[in-house]
């Protein structure tokens, strides 16, 4: 998101500019034309909420990378289970991330699953049914997101297992949920799942 906003808007954000936009961004959870018009004041752009987040939208996935670590995490788990993308956002913005960070080595079409093309997001629960309807009725499903509504609680009023990839883990009482601080420390959730 930084260094789309900076190459847009031709800026050179400062530290303290970036944390503030990190944290105002939400890690991509903000409302997004609110978020917007907060980024049109802070930074002074002379352009409107929607056209900025419009540009933002076409033009982000040209930013987005995957780290070797995450890399790695994916490629262990394929070789184990099989693995699903579930994703809110539109088709193309969502298509061209997917491009970009080469998630798509890791998932084949028919295990991308975009809200847009589905008709329903998450939370929403027939957004969970749809995805459970392409696969076998006994698979087991594990959702691994780092967003508490959308991917946690959705999985949950599903009947799916779910990890929670947070910063900030809080003490969780259910037993098919748990957290985690880093994609290294899935596969011993996992295995206890097993």
């Amino acid at each position: 998101m930084l260094d789309c906003i900076e190459h847009l808007f031709k800026l050179q954000l400062s530290t303290s500019q970036r944390v503030a936009i990190e944290q105002q961004d939400e890690q991509g959870h903000s409302d997004r034309i609110p978020f917007c018009k907060w980024l049109q004041t802070f930074l002074a752009i002379p352009t409107k909420a929607t056209t900025i987040w419009s540009l933002i939208s076409k033009n982000i996935g040209n930013f987005v990378r995957i780290n070797k670590a995450t890399n790695r995490v994916l490629s262990t788990l394929q070789k184990e289970y099989e693995c699903i993308l579930f994703t809110n956002g539109g088709v193309d913005n969502q298509s061209k991330k997917i491009a970009q960070t080469g998630l798509n080595q890791f998932f084949p079409t028919s295990h991308i699953f975009i809200s847009e093309k589905l008709g329903y997001k998450k939370p929403e629960l027939r957004a969970f049914e749809l995805v459970e309807q392409s696969f076998k009725t006994a698979t087991t499903f594990c959702m691994i997101g780092d967003h508490w509504e959308n991917d946690i609680l959705g999985a949950k009023n599903a009947g799916w297992y779910a990890i929670h990839l947070t910063k900030n883990p809080q003490p969780i009482n259910h037993k098919k949920v748990a957290q985690i601080t880093s994609l290294t420390m899935l596969n011993s959730v996992l295995n206890k799942w097993k």
